[in-house]
C-alpha cells in the first residue's frame, strides 16, 4: 500500500472512531420529536419528517433506480457523435452503476457480519443481534447505511467521471446520508462506514478502469 493510500486510509479509521464517539448524543440530539419524547412521539415526528419533499429528495438517491436514469443520460448525451463518444458513454453509465451498486451490496452483505441493530430499536445505545437469529436478514440492522453505500459510490463515480463537480455529488451523498441520522434510522457511524466502503470499491475501480474525465476529448 502506497503511502497516500496509507495516510488515506488512516483518515478514514479517524473520522469512524470519531463518529463512533458522538454517535449516541448525535442520536438523541436529533432524534424526531427530542431526546425526551415518548417511542409514539418519536414514531410520529419521524412519520412527518419523512413526508416533506426535501427529505424524500436525499433519501432517495440511496436508491439505485435513480442513478439508471443518470446512467441512460449519460449513454444518451454520447449517442451520435461516433462510435468512440458512444463507448465513453456506455463506460461512464458502467462506471456509475457498478459503484452505486457495489456500494449497496457490499454494505448490506457487511450488515450481516456486524449484526448492529439501529438506534431507533435501542433508544440509541448499541445492540447486536445474535448470530444465530435472522443470520442472513439485514433487516432492522444499522451498520453500515446501504443508503449511504449507494449514494457516497455513485457521487465518487461521479466525482471520477466529472471531477469538476465534485462538491455538488458528494453534497448530495452527505444530505442522503444525514436524511438517515435525522430519521433515527442510523448511527452517525453507520452512515460514514457505509461512505468508507463505497470509497474503496470506487477506489479499486477507479484504479481498474481510469475512466476518462468529461473535460477530456473523446
Amino acid at each position: 500500500m502506497t503511502s497516500r493510500r496509507s495516510h488515506t486510509l488512516g483518515l478514514w479509521i479517524i473520522g469512524i472512531a470519531l463518529a463512533m464517539c458522538w454517535d449516541r448524543a448525535c442520536y438523541l440530539a436529533l432524534r424526531p420529536g427530542g431526546p425526551f419524547a415518548t417511542a409514539e412521539e418519536s414514531a410520529a415526528a419521524k412519520a412527518v419528517l419523512e413526508s416533506h419533499a426535501w427529505y424524500q429528495t436525499f433519501y432517495v438517491l440511496g436508491r439505485l433506480w435513480p442513478w439508471l436514469i443518470v446512467a441512460a443520460a449519460m449513454v444518451l448525451a454520447d449517442v451520435g457523435g461516433g462510435s468512440a463518444r458512444a463507448a465513453r458513454g456506455i463506460r461512464r453509465a458502467l462506471f456509475l452503476l457498478a459503484g452505486a451498486g457495489l456500494g449497496g451490496a457490499a454494505t448490506e452483505a457487511a450488515k450481516i457480519v456486524f449484526r448492529r441493530l439501529r438506534p431507533e430499536l435501542t433508544d440509541g445505545y448499541y445492540g447486536f443481534r445474535p448470530l444465530w437469529e435472522n443470520f442472513w436478514s439485514g433487516s432492522n440492522l444499522g451498520l453500515p447505511s446501504s443508503h449511504a453505500g449507494v449514494a457516497f459510490g455513485a457521487a465518487f463515480a461521479m466525482c471520477c467521471i466529472f471531477p469538476r463537480a465534485s462538491l455538488v455529488f458528494l453534497a448530495a451523498a452527505i444530505a442522503c446520508a444525514l436524511s438517515r441520522v435525522l430519521a433515527g434510522a442510523h448511527f452517525l457511524s453507520d452512515v460514514v462506514v457505509g461512505a468508507f466502503i463505497a470509497y474503496w470499491i470506487v477506489e479499486g475501480m477507479r484504479r481498474a478502469t481510469r475512466p476518462r474525465p468529461a473535460t477530456a476529448r473523446a
